[in-house]
């Protein structure tokens, strides 16, 4: 799904105090920590106690790293595979370990749990009541809670989401979800958000549509971030969804091989605010589809990767975007990005 594979390992670091020749502050550097690793990270999560796995999918054909004595092959159509489609990287000492995996987590999603388990679900090897791709739950407009309580329903029916697909292209699959402060779930898919109360499984308020008519969920798959919370305002909460392909964009290079300029607008809401909540626009230095946003220790919002045209979906971005750039939330609106 994304538009290049890499097999390397990189870091990055701001270093806040060092200087150039003309003495201006450095913008930080990247490491490489390994020149290969052996699989594509189609998944990364970091996890407790200084660990990194990353995992591919396991459907195309047996990698060069052998999984330890006696560690679970996968299933596949060919066959059991019995080499590593994960790695597990301890950042502390920077070793790598071949990973097991049982099933195909190829278009899969997970989460960690309260207690810091990675609980992955969905994608080729389901154990969902409904097969699911592209989780959460779009294409059955429904969702499904984890455990299952014995006097819940097993599936909910979520109208959001087939109010917001598109025929031909979604442009809603892969909606973001963010946990409010109050135990609401923010829920964007295309270009449209709710706030979704879990406990009484309904819809709480709907915000106003993104001005512009972007969609922002796949194939044109935006990215988004909740931006930090503060103490000073512990019940206040904003959202950022950055990026994504024109509407037109995947009929447009999926039909007539026809790549149009990714999007490069922002936009910024706190969906806890009283109504009227409004969206503010912000502009990237540059476009991009398909791009990561991670969180810095510093509040900062990091944003990398991704295409500067076409749209997601069976390589066809076209244009990699390989300069980062940084969101920080204390700026004044309109001059954030670096």
């Amino acid at each position: 799904m994304s538009l290049a594979t890499t097999h390397h390992y990189m870091r990055g670091g701001c270093i806040a105090n060092a200087a150039t020749a003309d003495d201006a502050p450095s913008q930080g550097e990247w490491q490489l920590l390994h020149a290969g690793i052996g699989v594509s990270a189609m998944h990364m999560q970091l996890l407790p106690e200084d660990f990194v796995l990353m995992f591919d999918r396991t459907d195309t054909g047996p990698s060069n790293i052998s999984l330890p004595a006696l560690a679970p092959c996968a299933d596949t159509v060919d066959g059991a595979d019995c080499t590593a489609h994960s790695m597990l990287l301890d950042v502390r000492s920077n070793v790598l370990h071949p990973y097991p995996l049982a099933t195909n987590p190829w278009c899969s999603s997970g989460a960690l749990l309260p207690n810091g388990t990675l609980h992955q679900t969905d994608g080729f090897s389901s154990g969902d009541l409904v097969a699911r791709l592209f989780s959460p739950a779009t294409g059955w407009f429904n969702l499904e809670y984890f455990p299952h309580a014995d006097a819940a329903p097993p599936l909910t029916v979520f109208p959001f989401l087939d109010e917001t697909t598109v025929p031909d292209a979604e442009n809603n699959l892969y909606p973001f979800l963010h946990l409010l402060p109050d135990g609401t779930v923010f829920v964007f898919a295309n270009d449209r958000a709710i706030v979704f109360d879990p406990y009484n499984r309904a819809p709480l308020r709907r915000l106003p549509p993104v001005p512009g008519g972007v969609p922002r969920n796949y194939p044109s798959s935006g990215s988004s971030v909740l931006l930090p919370l503060r103490p000073d305002a512990p019940a206040h909460a904003e959202v950022l969804v950055c990026g994504s392909a024109p509407r037109e964009a995947y009929h447009l290079a999926l039909r007539n091989g026809t790549f149009v300029t990714a999007d490069r607008t922002c936009a910024h809401v706190a969906p806890t605010d009283p109504d009227p909540v409004v969206w503010a626009i912000e502009e990237m230095p540059m476009a991009r589809v398909m791009g990561d946003m991670v969180l810095l220790p510093t509040g900062d919002v990091l944003i990398v990767n991704g295409a500067a045209a076409g749209t997601a979906r069976w390589e066809l971005g076209r244009e990699p975007v390989t300069r980062p750039v940084l969101y920080r939330p204390d700026a004044p609106l309109g001059s954030r990005f670096d």
